[in-house]
């Protein structure tokens, strides 16, 4: 949000939303298999960890590469 000042409300809009979002679509996922196994939980976590490693060295870790390199 600090690069975009000029949009910061949005950003933290988006930024209040997307948890909301998220869960409402991993809680369907965690229950498929029922009451009696936690493999689907298992699968949910590991996948949200794996995405929010990728988002990080794909968007994040470039733009504060860049901003730091341009100081």
């Amino acid at each position: 949000m600090e690069t975009q000042g000029h949009i910061a409300g949005s950003a933290s809009a988006l930024l209040g939303l997307l948890p909301f979002v998220l869960g409402s679509l991993a809680a369907p996922l965690v229950g498929i298999a029922g009451e009696h196994t936690a493999v689907p939980m298992g699968v949910v976590i590991f996948s949200a960890s794996f995405l929010a490693l990728v988002s990080y060295y794909g968007l994040v870790r470039k733009t504060s590469l860049a901003v730091q390199a341009s100081r």
